[in-house]
Protein backbone atom coordinates (compact mmCIF):
# COMPACT_ATOMS: atom_id res chain seq x y z
CA UNK A 1 0.00 0.00 0.00
CA UNK A 2 1.20 3.49 -0.80
CA UNK A 3 1.72 6.05 1.95
CA UNK A 4 0.43 9.25 0.30
CA UNK A 5 0.99 11.61 3.21
CA UNK A 6 4.61 10.54 3.63
CA UNK A 7 5.09 10.53 -0.12
CA UNK A 8 3.79 14.07 -0.42
CA UNK A 9 5.98 15.33 2.40
CA UNK A 10 9.11 13.84 0.87
CA UNK A 11 8.29 15.32 -2.53
CA UNK A 12 7.60 18.70 -0.95
CA UNK A 13 10.86 18.66 1.00
CA UNK A 14 12.80 17.75 -2.13
CA UNK A 15 11.00 20.38 -4.22
CA UNK A 16 11.53 23.23 -1.77
CA UNK A 17 15.01 22.22 -0.70
CA UNK A 18 14.13 22.24 2.98
CA UNK A 19 17.13 20.44 4.36
CA UNK A 20 16.67 17.39 2.15
CA UNK A 21 19.68 15.71 0.59
CA UNK A 22 19.93 14.20 -2.88
CA UNK A 23 19.57 10.70 -1.49
CA UNK A 24 16.30 11.63 0.26
CA UNK A 25 14.95 13.11 -2.99
CA UNK A 26 15.91 9.96 -4.90
CA UNK A 27 14.06 7.81 -2.39
CA UNK A 28 10.77 9.69 -2.64
CA UNK A 29 7.75 8.05 -4.30
CA UNK A 30 5.77 9.72 -7.04
CA UNK A 31 2.25 11.02 -6.48
CA UNK A 32 -0.27 8.74 -8.16
CA UNK A 33 -3.28 10.17 -10.04
CA UNK A 34 -6.36 8.03 -10.69
CA UNK A 35 -7.85 8.96 -14.07
CA UNK A 36 -10.24 6.72 -16.02
CA UNK A 37 -10.54 4.85 -19.33
CA UNK A 38 -7.57 5.41 -21.63
CA UNK A 39 -9.62 7.17 -24.34
CA UNK A 40 -11.57 9.39 -21.92
CA UNK A 41 -10.96 13.03 -21.06
CA UNK A 42 -9.80 12.21 -17.50
CA UNK A 43 -6.89 10.31 -19.00
CA UNK A 44 -5.94 13.05 -21.47
CA UNK A 45 -6.14 15.88 -18.94
CA UNK A 46 -4.44 13.73 -16.32
CA UNK A 47 -1.40 13.30 -18.53
CA UNK A 48 -1.36 17.03 -19.23
CA UNK A 49 -1.62 17.88 -15.54
CA UNK A 50 1.19 15.47 -14.70
CA UNK A 51 3.42 17.20 -17.26
CA UNK A 52 2.62 20.60 -15.78
CA UNK A 53 3.46 19.45 -12.25
CA UNK A 54 6.84 18.21 -13.44
CA UNK A 55 7.49 21.51 -15.24
CA UNK A 56 6.30 23.88 -12.53
CA UNK A 57 7.47 22.03 -9.41
CA UNK A 58 11.01 20.70 -9.93
CA UNK A 59 11.49 17.39 -8.18
CA UNK A 60 7.79 16.52 -8.21
CA UNK A 61 6.30 13.72 -10.25
CA UNK A 62 2.64 12.79 -10.81
CA UNK A 63 1.99 9.40 -12.39
CA UNK A 64 -1.44 9.03 -14.09
CA UNK A 65 -3.08 5.64 -13.63
CA UNK A 66 -5.73 4.16 -15.96
CA UNK A 67 -8.72 3.18 -13.79
CA UNK A 68 -12.38 2.31 -14.03
CA UNK A 69 -13.35 5.87 -13.13
CA UNK A 70 -14.70 7.83 -10.14
CA UNK A 71 -15.81 5.03 -7.80
CA UNK A 72 -12.47 3.24 -8.10
CA UNK A 73 -10.60 6.54 -7.84
CA UNK A 74 -12.36 7.37 -4.56
CA UNK A 75 -11.76 3.86 -3.20
CA UNK A 76 -8.07 4.11 -4.10
CA UNK A 77 -7.74 7.51 -2.43
CA UNK A 78 -9.30 6.24 0.78
CA UNK A 79 -7.14 3.09 0.72
CA UNK A 80 -3.96 5.13 0.21
CA UNK A 81 -3.28 3.59 -3.21
CA UNK A 82 -3.55 6.95 -4.99
CA UNK A 83 -2.84 10.51 -3.91
CA UNK A 84 -5.09 12.38 -6.36
CA UNK A 85 -8.15 11.33 -8.33
CA UNK A 86 -10.75 12.59 -10.78
CA UNK A 87 -14.42 12.16 -9.91
CA UNK A 88 -17.83 13.30 -11.06
CA UNK A 89 -20.11 15.13 -8.63
CA UNK A 90 -22.61 12.24 -8.49
CA UNK A 91 -20.04 9.79 -7.14
CA UNK A 92 -18.28 12.36 -4.93
CA UNK A 93 -21.61 13.47 -3.45
CA UNK A 94 -22.53 9.88 -2.57
CA UNK A 95 -19.06 9.33 -1.11
CA UNK A 96 -18.97 12.36 1.18
CA UNK A 97 -22.49 11.65 2.48
CA UNK A 98 -22.11 7.86 2.73
CA UNK A 99 -24.92 7.04 0.32
CA UNK A 100 -25.44 4.64 -2.59
CA UNK A 101 -22.42 2.36 -2.96
CA UNK A 102 -20.72 3.88 0.11
CA UNK A 103 -21.69 2.53 3.52
CA UNK A 104 -20.27 5.50 5.41
CA UNK A 105 -18.95 9.00 4.62
CA UNK A 106 -15.56 8.84 2.90
CA UNK A 107 -12.56 10.98 4.00
CA UNK A 108 -12.12 12.89 0.74
CA UNK A 109 -11.54 16.55 -0.02
CA UNK A 110 -11.60 18.61 -3.22
CA UNK A 111 -8.90 20.67 -4.88
CA UNK A 112 -11.17 22.14 -7.55
CA UNK A 113 -14.37 21.92 -9.52
CA UNK A 114 -13.49 21.21 -13.15
CA UNK A 115 -15.42 20.93 -16.43
CA UNK A 116 -18.77 19.23 -17.07
CA UNK A 117 -19.31 15.54 -17.79
CA UNK A 118 -21.91 15.08 -20.52
CA UNK A 119 -23.99 11.89 -20.50
CA UNK A 120 -23.63 10.50 -24.01
CA UNK A 121 -25.83 7.55 -24.96
CA UNK A 122 -24.62 6.31 -28.33
CA UNK A 123 -27.31 4.19 -30.00
CA UNK A 124 -28.09 2.54 -33.30
CA UNK A 125 -30.27 4.74 -35.48
CA UNK A 126 -33.47 2.74 -34.88
CA UNK A 127 -33.38 3.67 -31.16
CA UNK A 128 -35.19 6.96 -30.52
CA UNK A 129 -35.76 6.78 -26.75
CA UNK A 130 -34.45 4.80 -23.79
CA UNK A 131 -37.59 2.67 -23.73
CA UNK A 132 -36.56 1.21 -27.11
CA UNK A 133 -33.61 -0.52 -25.44
CA UNK A 134 -35.70 -3.15 -23.65
CA UNK A 135 -34.16 -6.57 -24.29
CA UNK A 136 -31.21 -5.15 -26.22
CA UNK A 137 -27.46 -5.36 -25.62
CA UNK A 138 -25.94 -2.33 -23.92
CA UNK A 139 -22.74 -1.29 -22.16
CA UNK A 140 -22.91 0.91 -19.08
CA UNK A 141 -19.15 1.38 -18.94
CA UNK A 142 -16.58 0.27 -16.41
CA UNK A 143 -17.91 -0.65 -12.96
CA UNK A 144 -17.96 2.52 -10.87
CA UNK A 145 -17.90 4.87 -13.83
CA UNK A 146 -20.08 7.95 -14.06
CA UNK A 147 -21.78 6.44 -17.09
CA UNK A 148 -22.75 3.37 -15.09
CA UNK A 149 -24.30 5.43 -12.30
CA UNK A 150 -26.18 7.65 -14.77
CA UNK A 151 -27.36 4.63 -16.78
CA UNK A 152 -29.03 2.97 -13.81
CA UNK A 153 -30.76 6.20 -12.83
CA UNK A 154 -31.91 7.10 -16.35
CA UNK A 155 -33.15 3.64 -17.26
CA UNK A 156 -35.19 3.44 -14.07
CA UNK A 157 -37.06 6.58 -15.17
CA UNK A 158 -37.68 4.86 -18.51
CA UNK A 159 -39.32 1.97 -16.65
CA UNK A 160 -36.39 -0.39 -17.21
CA UNK A 161 -34.31 -2.37 -14.73
CA UNK A 162 -30.72 -2.13 -15.89
CA UNK A 163 -29.95 -5.67 -14.72
CA UNK A 164 -33.07 -7.59 -15.76
CA UNK A 165 -34.64 -5.77 -18.72
CA UNK A 166 -31.51 -5.45 -20.84
CA UNK A 167 -28.47 -7.48 -21.86
CA UNK A 168 -25.96 -5.47 -19.90
CA UNK A 169 -22.17 -5.44 -20.10
CA UNK A 170 -19.94 -3.55 -17.65
CA UNK A 171 -16.91 -2.90 -19.81
CA UNK A 172 -14.53 -0.04 -20.58
CA UNK A 173 -15.21 2.49 -23.29
CA UNK A 174 -12.47 0.94 -25.42
CA UNK A 175 -14.09 -2.51 -25.23
CA UNK A 176 -17.55 -1.02 -25.73
CA UNK A 177 -16.44 0.68 -28.95
CA UNK A 178 -14.95 -2.58 -30.21
CA UNK A 179 -18.11 -4.54 -29.46
CA UNK A 180 -20.35 -1.99 -31.11
CA UNK A 181 -18.18 -2.11 -34.23
CA UNK A 182 -18.55 -5.90 -34.18
CA UNK A 183 -22.36 -5.60 -34.00
CA UNK A 184 -22.56 -6.96 -30.46
CA UNK A 185 -23.95 -3.82 -28.78
CA UNK A 186 -26.95 -1.60 -29.51
CA UNK A 187 -26.07 1.21 -27.10
CA UNK A 188 -23.23 2.59 -25.00
CA UNK A 189 -23.74 4.77 -21.93
CA UNK A 190 -20.80 7.10 -21.44
CA UNK A 191 -20.32 10.21 -19.34
CA UNK A 192 -17.36 12.41 -20.14
CA UNK A 193 -16.08 15.64 -21.62
CA UNK A 194 -16.42 16.78 -25.21
CA UNK A 195 -15.20 15.43 -27.45
CA UNK A 196 -14.37 11.94 -26.20
CA UNK A 197 -12.09 10.08 -28.61
CA UNK A 198 -13.91 6.74 -28.34
CA UNK A 199 -17.29 8.35 -29.09
CA UNK A 200 -15.78 10.25 -32.02
CA UNK A 201 -14.42 6.96 -33.35
CA UNK A 202 -17.90 5.40 -33.39
CA UNK A 203 -19.57 8.39 -35.02
CA UNK A 204 -16.89 8.54 -37.69
CA UNK A 205 -17.04 4.79 -38.36
CA UNK A 206 -20.83 4.42 -38.54
CA UNK A 207 -21.92 7.84 -39.77
CA UNK A 208 -25.70 8.14 -39.70
CA UNK A 209 -26.13 4.52 -38.57
CA UNK A 210 -25.52 5.65 -34.99
CA UNK A 211 -26.52 8.74 -33.06
CA UNK A 212 -26.34 10.35 -29.61
CA UNK A 213 -29.71 10.10 -27.88
CA UNK A 214 -31.63 13.18 -26.73
CA UNK A 215 -32.17 12.79 -22.95
CA UNK A 216 -34.09 15.97 -22.23
CA UNK A 217 -37.30 14.03 -21.52
CA UNK A 218 -35.67 12.46 -18.45
CA UNK A 219 -34.02 15.57 -17.00
CA UNK A 220 -36.83 16.75 -14.75
CA UNK A 221 -37.11 13.41 -12.95
CA UNK A 222 -33.32 13.16 -12.61
CA UNK A 223 -33.08 16.66 -11.11
CA UNK A 224 -35.88 16.01 -8.62
CA UNK A 225 -34.43 12.68 -7.49
CA UNK A 226 -30.85 14.00 -7.34
CA UNK A 227 -31.02 17.74 -6.62
CA UNK A 228 -28.00 19.97 -7.25
CA UNK A 229 -26.19 17.30 -9.27
CA UNK A 230 -27.46 17.40 -12.86
CA UNK A 231 -28.16 20.17 -15.34
CA UNK A 232 -29.73 20.25 -18.81
CA UNK A 233 -27.17 21.02 -21.51
CA UNK A 234 -26.70 20.87 -25.26
CA UNK A 235 -24.02 19.04 -27.23
CA UNK A 236 -23.08 21.31 -30.10
CA UNK A 237 -22.95 19.74 -33.57
CA UNK A 238 -19.41 21.08 -34.07
CA UNK A 239 -17.57 18.85 -31.61
CA UNK A 240 -18.64 15.54 -33.14
CA UNK A 241 -19.78 16.66 -36.58
CA UNK A 242 -23.43 16.01 -35.69
CA UNK A 243 -26.32 16.99 -37.96
CA UNK A 244 -28.08 18.87 -35.15
CA UNK A 245 -27.63 19.83 -31.48
CA UNK A 246 -28.39 17.11 -28.91
CA UNK A 247 -29.84 17.90 -25.49
CA UNK A 248 -28.60 15.80 -22.61
CA UNK A 249 -27.75 16.00 -18.90
CA UNK A 250 -24.40 16.88 -17.38
CA UNK A 251 -22.68 17.21 -14.03
CA UNK A 252 -19.44 18.81 -12.80
CA UNK A 253 -16.17 16.95 -12.31
CA UNK A 254 -13.80 17.43 -9.40
CA UNK A 255 -10.17 16.80 -8.59
CA UNK A 256 -10.06 14.99 -5.25
CA UNK A 257 -7.47 14.07 -2.62
CA UNK A 258 -7.56 12.37 0.76
CA UNK A 259 -8.28 14.56 3.76
CA UNK A 260 -4.92 13.38 5.11
CA UNK A 261 -2.84 15.09 2.40
CA UNK A 262 -0.51 17.74 3.89
CA UNK A 263 -1.91 21.24 3.42
CA UNK A 264 1.14 22.61 1.62
CA UNK A 265 1.08 19.73 -0.87
CA UNK A 266 -2.60 20.37 -1.62
CA UNK A 267 -1.89 24.08 -1.99
CA UNK A 268 0.93 23.50 -4.49
CA UNK A 269 -1.14 21.03 -6.53
CA UNK A 270 -4.00 23.52 -6.66
CA UNK A 271 -1.61 26.27 -7.70
CA UNK A 272 -0.32 24.25 -10.66
CA UNK A 273 -3.84 23.38 -11.76
CA UNK A 274 -5.42 26.83 -11.50
CA UNK A 275 -2.33 28.76 -12.55
CA UNK A 276 -1.92 26.98 -15.87
CA UNK A 277 -5.40 26.69 -17.38
CA UNK A 278 -4.31 27.88 -20.86
CA UNK A 279 -1.79 25.03 -20.99
CA UNK A 280 -4.48 22.52 -20.01
CA UNK A 281 -6.74 23.96 -22.72
CA UNK A 282 -4.01 23.14 -25.22
CA UNK A 283 -4.03 19.52 -24.03
CA UNK A 284 -7.79 19.06 -24.43
CA UNK A 285 -10.64 21.48 -25.29
CA UNK A 286 -12.30 20.78 -21.91
CA UNK A 287 -9.38 22.55 -20.28
CA UNK A 288 -10.99 25.80 -21.48
CA UNK A 289 -14.06 24.98 -19.39
CA UNK A 290 -12.27 24.90 -16.04
CA UNK A 291 -13.28 28.28 -14.66
CA UNK A 292 -11.45 30.04 -11.83
CA UNK A 293 -14.73 31.66 -10.75
CA UNK A 294 -16.37 28.26 -10.16
CA UNK A 295 -13.36 26.20 -9.10
CA UNK A 296 -13.92 26.60 -5.35
CA UNK A 297 -17.60 25.61 -5.60
CA UNK A 298 -17.28 21.96 -4.69
CA UNK A 299 -20.25 21.40 -2.36
CA UNK A 300 -21.07 19.03 -0.83
CA UNK A 301 -17.40 17.97 -0.89
CA UNK A 302 -15.34 20.34 1.30
CA UNK A 303 -12.25 21.94 -0.15
CA UNK A 304 -8.97 20.67 1.28
CA UNK A 305 -7.54 23.25 3.66
CA UNK A 306 -4.51 23.71 1.41
CA UNK A 307 -6.68 24.35 -1.63
CA UNK A 308 -8.84 26.76 0.35
CA UNK A 309 -5.72 28.66 1.36
CA UNK A 310 -4.70 29.02 -2.31
CA UNK A 311 -8.12 30.38 -3.32
CA UNK A 312 -8.05 32.90 -0.46
CA UNK A 313 -4.55 34.03 -1.45
CA UNK A 314 -5.56 34.31 -5.10
CA UNK A 315 -9.06 35.88 -5.16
Amino acid sequence: MRRPALTAVLVLVAALGLGGCAQEADEREALSLGTGNSTGVYSVLGRGYATLVAQKLPGWQVVPEVTGGPKQNIDRLVAGQDDIGFSSLSWASDAITGQGAFRRPQPIRALARLYLNYVQVIVRSDVTELEDLRGRAISTGSPGSTGELAAGRLLSFAGLDVDTDLQRSKISLDDSVTRMKEGRLDAIFWSGGLPTAGVQDLLTTFGRDVTILDLSAYYQRMSVAHPDVYELVTISPAGYGLLRPVRTIAEPNMLLVSDGMPAETARELTSVLMGNLPQLAAVHPEGRNIARAAAASTDPVPLHSGALRWYRENP
